[in-house]
C-alpha cells in the first residue's frame, strides 16, 4: 500500500511539474527596445543623436540635395522603424521616424538634417558688359588667376577706365565688396573683397590695361590758309580708304612746291611726313601712318591737284601775251592763227602751242619780236617746255617762278640783263639757255636747279659766278663761252656730274685747284689764253 502510495505521489509530482512547464511558455516576456542607434545620410554627414529628447540632427556639406536623400538607420533589435531604412526622403523640413518595440511600444524620432554654409568665397568671372558701359562695344571678359588672386581685364584704347561698371559673378551666398555693377575707377587696381556664406573672405586684385590703339588713318588733311601762302580758305582733302588716296586741289597758281598740311590720324598714332611739315606735292607724296602699337600701319597717296586748270585759263594767259606786245608781234602770232577775238576758238590749233589733257604743256615763241612778257605768264603752270628764243625781250616777270613744271626754258638770242631770283623755284627745270643776252651775273637761287643738266649762257658779259653753282649736282654740260670771266669760284669742284666746260674766250689766268676733282669732265679753255694756269698732281 505504502507502494502505491509512493507511486501516486511521484505521479502527481511529474503532473504537477509538466503543468508548471506548461504556464511558464505562457508567460514570455516581450522586448520593449525601440531606439535609434544610429542614422547615416551621407559619407560626408555628421549626426548628433538625443536620445533623451528623441531628436537627431545630420549636418551635410553645402550643396548637398536634401529633397532626395535615403538614410541607413540601425535600431533596436526585434523594433521597426518607419519610414524604413533606405527609404528616399525630401528633408526640406524636418521627418518623423517612428520606431515600434516588440512588444508594440513606439517611440517619434524627429529628424532634421542641417545644410552646413558655404565656404566658397571665389570670383567666377568678371565682365565690362557693353550694355552697361560706355566706350565699349563688345562684352569683355576678364581673366582669373585663381591661385594668384589676380584679375587681369583689357580695354579697347580710348577707354575711361575712371568710369566702369562690371558685372561680377561669385561663389553661391558669397557676397563682394565693391558690388557687381558699382561704378569704380580703374586707373589704379582695385580690390575686389569676397566673403564666403560662413564669414572667410578673399581679395582679388582687379587690374585694367587700355590696350593700344590700332587703328591707323588717316581721318582729316587740310591745307589751312593761315599757314599757306595762296590759300585764302581752308580746304580739305577727300580721302578714299578703299584705296588709301587723298586727293585735295588747291587754287589755281599755288605753288605746290611749298604746302603745309594739317593732319588729324587715329589716336595716339603717328603720320610721317608730319603734320605741319613743309613738302613738295609736285608729285604724289605718301604718307605713313603708324598706329600706337607699333606694328600696324597704313600709307596714304596724298595728289595736290589745281583748280581752275582748264584751257579757258591758259587761253587768258596767251591772250594776254598776244596784246602786251606791239602790231608787228600780233601780226606774226596771226600769221600762227591765234585768233583771240573768238572765245571759242580752240588754243590747240594756234602755232606754237601744245596741249595736254587741256592745259598748255609746251609754248614755243621763236623770232616773233616778242618785247614784253606779262606777269600772266605765272598762270601757264603746267608748261614742260618755254621757248622765248631769239627775241627782242629785255625782262623776265617774277611770276616765272610758278612754272614749276618747267623741264625746259630757251631764253637765248634776247637782251635779257638780268634773270629774276624766282628762276630759283623751277625745280624741275633740265635745261636752261640762256645765250646771247647781256647777263653780268647769275642770280644765287640759280643753285637750287638740283635737276639742272644743261646750262648755256654763252656770248654773254658775265664777270662772275655765284658760289652757289656748286650746287647744281645734275649739272653735265656747262657752257660759259665768250664771257669776261677772270676766274670761277672753287665752289665748281663740287660739280662732279659735269662732262663738259667751256671757257673758251673769257680772260681767265688760273683756275681753282678744286677743279682737279672733275675727273670725268672735258674742259675746254681758250688757246689764246697763254697765260692760264692749271696744274693737278
Amino acid at each position: 500500500m505504502k507502494k502505491i502510495i509512493n507511486k501516486l505521489l511521484i505521479l502527481l509530482g511529474v503532473i504537477m511539474l509538466v503543468y508548471a512547464c506548461g504556464s511558464d511558455d505562457d508567460q514570455t516576456v516581450l522586448s520593449s527596445s525601440k531606439e535609434i542607434l544610429g542614422f547615416d545620410l551621407i559619407n560626408d554627414g555628421i549626426t548628433s543623436v538625443d536620445q533623451e529628447k528623441n531628436v537627431i540632427v545630420v549636418t551635410i556639406p553645402f550643396g548637398t540635395d536634401v529633397t532626395s536623400l535615403a538614410p541607413t538607420i540601425v535600431i533596436s533589435e526585434n523594433a521597426m522603424v518607419n519610414p524604413g531604412s533606405g527609404e528616399v526622403q525630401d528633408f526640406t523640413d524636418s521627418v518623423t521616424y517612428t520606431v515600434t518595440a516588440q512588444d508594440g511600444s513606439t517611440i517619434d524620432y524627429i529628424v532634421t538634417v542641417e545644410v552646413l554654409p558655404n565656404a566658397q568665397s571665389g570670383i567666377l568671372q568678371f565682365n565690362f558688359e557693353a550694355s552697361t558701359n560706355n566706350g565699349i562695344t563688345e562684352d569683355i571678359t576678364g581673366t582669373i588667376d585663381a591661385v594668384e588672386k589676380i584679375i587681369m581685364i583689357s580695354v579697347p584704347s580710348g577707354t575711361d577706365v575712371t568710369s566702369l561698371a562690371p558685372n561680377i559673378e561669385i561663389s553661391e551666398n558669397a557676397t563682394v565688396s565693391p558690388g557687381s555693377g558699382e561704378v569704380q575707377d580703374f586707373t589704379d587696381s582695385v580690390t575686389y573683397t569676397v566673403t564666403a556664406q560662413d564669414g572667410s573672405t578673399i581679395d582679388y586684385i582687379v587690374t585694367v590695361e587700355v590696350l593700344p590703339n590700332t587703328q591707323s588713318g588717316i581721318l582729316q588733311f587740310n591745307f589751312e590758309a593761315s599757314t599757306n601762302n595762296g590759300i585764302t580758305e581752308d580746304i580739305m582733302g577727300i580721302i578714299d580708304e578703299v584705296e588709301k588716296i587723298i586727293m585735295i586741289s588747291v587754287p589755281f597758281g599755288t605753288d605746290v612746291t611749298s604746302l603745309v598740311p594739317t593732319i588729324v590720324v587715329s589716336e595716339n598714332a603717328m603720320v610721317s611726313p608730319g603734320s605741319g611739315v613743309t613738302q613738295d606735292f609736285t608729285n604724289a607724296v605718301d604718307y605713313k601712318v603708324t598706329a600706337e602699337d607699333g606694328a600696324t600701319s597704313t600709307t596714304y597717296q596724298v595728289s595736290v591737284s589745281k583748280e581752275d586748270g582748264s584751257s579757258e585759263t591758259d587761253r587768258e594767259a596767251l591772250r594776254a601775251i598776244y596784246y602786251a606786245n606791239d602790231s608787228a608781234t600780233r601780226r606774226a602770232l596771226d600769221e600762227e592763227n591765234w585768233d583771240v577775238e573768238d572765245l571759242n576758238s580752240d588754243i590747240a590749233t594756234w602755232g606754237g602751242v601744245t596741249i595736254q589733257d587741256g592745259r598748255v604743256v609746251e609754248l614755243d615763241l621763236i623770232n616773233i619780236d616778242l618785247r614784253t612778257i606779262p606777269s600772266e605768264i605765272g598762270n601757264l603752270n603746267q608748261l614742260k617746255v618755254l621757248v622765248f628764243a631769239t627775241n627782242l625781250i629785255r625782262t623776265i616777270p617774277s611770276e616765272i617762278g610758278n612754272l614749276t613744271q618747267l623741264e625746259r626754258l630757251d631764253l637765248a638770242g634776247n637782251s635779257l640783263s638780268a634773270i629774276p631770283t624766282g628762276i630759283g623755284n623751277l625745280s624741275n627745270l633740265i635745261e636752261l639757255d640762256l645765250n646771247f643776252n647781256l647777263l653780268r651775273t647769275l642770280p644765287a637761287t640759280i643753285g637750287n636747279l638740283d635737276k639742272l643738266e644743261v646750262l648755256k649762257v654763252e656770248g654773254n658779259v658775265l664777270e662772275e659766278l655765284p658760289p652757289e653753282i656748286g650746287n647744281l649736282r645734275s649739272i653735265r654740260n656747262l657752257k660759259l663761252f665768250d664771257n669776261n670771266l677772270s676766274s670761277v669760284p672753287s665752289e665748281i669742284g663740287f660739280l662732279l656730274s659735269l662732262f663738259q666746260l667751256d671757257l673758251r674766250q673769257n680772260p681767265i689766268t688760273i683756275l681753282p685747284f678744286t677743279i682737279c676733282n672733275l675727273l670725268n669732265v672735258e674742259i675746254i679753255v681758250a688757246v689764246d689764253n697763254p697765260g692760264l694756269l692749271l696744274i693737278c698732281e
